[in-house]
């Protein structure tokens, strides 16, 4: 329990070491200054950066999983949380999810890679063209209809 609450603390410190000073600042060295306790430390609970950059992406996939499925506009609130988070979003760019947080690959592949564009610099006219049109273009896949066996009898 203690070991959990203690985890909970380093990834939160991590995230916003993250957010302030960029993932170069993220180390554990750092993440153990920041915490006031000595950076082997870390070590009992997390194997290192990488399962530390591993666990925020992973949570941020959520986050945004949660915040698009909420919302009205999934395509908009996609965006706005990559703006919002932009090097926690750039971080989740080098994981991404096993599926799609959406549950439709093309919705996904389509925000994230204009989320990328928007946050490398593109022209922000050209990215909210693209934006624009492809929300308008974009209709979700019809649902499947459930597999009908039919069991034909002897003759």
């Amino acid at each position: 329990m203690a070991n959990d609450v203690r985890r909970r603390q380093i990834l939160e410190t991590a995230a916003r070491i993250l957010e302030r000073e960029g993932r170069e600042a993220l180390t554990m060295r750092r993440l153990g200054a920041e915490l006031g306790i000595r950076a082997p430390s870390l070590y009992k609970h997390l194997a290192g950066k990488e399962e530390i950059e591993a666990a925020l992406a992973a949570a941020g996939w959520e986050a945004l999983a949660a915040e698009a499925g909420a919302a009205l506009q999934p395509l908009a609130a996609y965006r706005s949380f990559a703006r919002r988070n932009r090097r926690l979003y750039a971080l989740m760019a080098d994981r991404p999810p096993a599926h799609s947080p959406a549950g439709d690959l093309v919705l996904f592949a389509f925000a994230h890679g204009l989320a990328l564009l928007d946050l490398a610099g593109a022209p922000a006219a050209e990215v909210d063209w693209a934006w624009r049109e492809g929300t308008a273009a974009y209709s979700p896949p019809a649902p499947k209809a459930p597999a009908v066996r039919s069991f034909a009898g002897p003759d």
